[in-house]
């Protein structure tokens, strides 16, 4: 067998500095480690969008935001697109979710697959407490026959449920389901992808096995990033801060540490799981020729800047992830870059690795840049000389009337030592572009904006016309500011 195996380990709702092996004192994950010691560890890994659904219709189309056409959480990706597991199919993979997928509004997922999503096995959940009765839940199948009367406890309170049985619990079920599958793969000829994506560590956060929170030494939790004068920010910061879905969490000190105790321990539990699965590719000896990958949608602010979750913002916290690649036969191990590269990158890089031709890449993964020089040792310029976040009315609100898109589009890039966060539409009333500007070297929390800076004006309007450029050539003008009013 001569084609790699791809293993995709995706998590929900996980910043990059929760492990490790990225600097987290809190952080209780031996097994992410290792795998990063035995493989690449990326350091400047962006999402394409801080929310979910278009976050992930970029990961699993490989493109970014416009070119999917999935701008909001509940839009719909539409049926003519190709997801890259329907490529590796057609190249004679056998391939497999266990878990979520979110291309699409749940509501959507629950009744009907994207007929291009290209997997033989489908096992969804989008999340463990809702959409229970689903044709395609692979976990509420699984808790009928192990405890229907938590699963009927389950479908009654929902996300009140509070801690899971470990035996019982969502990702336990993601990893049992993978390592079936892995096993049923030993000794056999076909390669396979195999996608294991778990709802954690997303809040609710205290849905972790109460016992594993003994694990996390809480004198090590680290107090958020103080927040920001007001005056300083972005009015679409400042309407995400007040209508953002998590806008009436209780921010005091106690309740800060609290979430951030779960949310480790919701990891810690994860990387317990993943644990189990990459010692299942060893007992198999599929791990020589098996690419394992273990990333993030987007992260979660936890109190940072006063912010919650995650929403129409672009600091680190939200918008960098982690991404962790091991290749055993071609990557020599404990290898790290500082290279930007972004969530739908992994498109190109699986389908690359998968030996599928260069015409049939450049047809359906036009924006998705391989990683596989990284991967194969070769030395060459980086993929990307930039990044890019953006946001369109993408999430929704805590109105009492339903859920409601909050109407800010912004844009972020990230490009040398700066990152630029570009306001640019209906929250500006006044027409006037609002930004942020950050020196990400000499200042990694973002707490000193450079956006009226005199020195930085240079800077800002070089900045500024590569997004409007980037948005000119994927959106057709969506914004309504030209490089000539650019406040200098």
């Amino acid at each position: 067998m001569n084609s790699p195996n791809i293993l995709l380990l995706i998590t929900d709702q996980q910043r990059w500095d929760s492990l490790g092996v990225y600097g987290a004192p809190e952080a209780q994950t031996p097994n992410l480690d290792k795998l990063a010691s035995e493989g690449i560890r990326f350091d400047q890994c962006y999402c394409n969008n801080p929310i979910c659904t278009p976050s992930r219709a970029s990961l699993m189309t490989g493109g970014e935001l416009p070119d999917h056409g999935v701008m909001q959480l509940e839009d719909v990706l539409d049926q003519r697109q190709m997801m890259f597991p329907e490529l590796l199919r057609q190249a004679g993979y056998k391939t497999a979710l266990f878990g979520k997928q979110h291309v699409s509004s749940r509501v959507i997922e629950h009744r009907e697959r994207h007929p291009n999503d290209g997997f033989d096995t489908y096992q969804w959940c989008h999340e463990p407490a809702i959409h229970t009765g689903s044709a395609f839940n692979g976990y509420a199948k699984w808790l009928k026959e192990k405890n229907p009367n938590f699963l009927q406890e389950l479908g009654e309170k929902g996300r009140r449920i509070g801690h899971f049985p470990n035996e019982l619990h969502a990702t336990r079920w993601t990893a049992d389901a993978t390592i079936d599958f892995l096993n049923e793969q030993s000794g056999g000829d076909t390669p396979f992808l195999c996608i294991a994506s778990v709802f954690d560590p997303h809040d609710p956060y205290d849905d972790y096995p109460k016992e594993v929170a003994a694990r996390i030494d809480q004198t090590k939790i680290r107090k958020p990033i103080p927040r920001s004068d007001d005056s300083t920010l972005p009015k679409g910061i400042l309407l995400e801060r007040r209508m953002g879905y998590m806008a009436r969490h209780p921010q005091d000190e106690a309740d800060i540490h609290d979430l951030r105790l779960g949310y480790h321990a919701s990891i810690s539990f994860i990387d317990e799981q993943f644990g189990r699965i990459l010692k299942t590719l060893e007992n198999a000896d599929l791990k020589e020729n098996t690419i394992v990958i273990f990333t993030s949608d987007h992260g979660d602010m936890l109190g940072d800047h006063g912010l919650m979750a995650k929403g129409a913002f672009f600091y680190d916290p939200c918008t960098r992830i982690p991404l962790l690649i091991r290749w055993p036969k071609q990557i020599k191990g404990n290898q790290h870059t500082n290279a930007f590269v972004q969530l739908n990158d992994l498109a190109g890089t699986i389908v690359e690795a998968a030996g599928i031709s260069t015409p049939l890449r450049k047809q359906f993964l036009p924006h998705s840049k391989s990683l596989l020089p990284y991967l194969t040792g070769q030395n060459i310029c980086p993929p990307r000389n930039t990044a890019i976040c953006a946001y369109r009315h993408t999430g929704y609100g805590n109105s009492s009337k339903g859920s409601q898109y909050i109407p800010v589009s912004a844009t972020m890039l990230r490009e040398g030592d700066f990152k630029l966060c570009l306001y640019h539409d209906e929250a500006n009333d006044d027409l006037s572009a609002e930004g942020q500007l950050f020196n990400m070297t000499a200042d990694p929390y973002e707490t000193n904006n450079l956006w009226n800076i005199q020195e930085y004006q240079a800077t800002k309007r070089v900045m500024i016309q590569t997004i409007l450029d980037w948005i000119d050539k994927r959106e057709g003008g969506l914004t309504r500011f030209q490089s000539d009013r650019i406040p200098t």
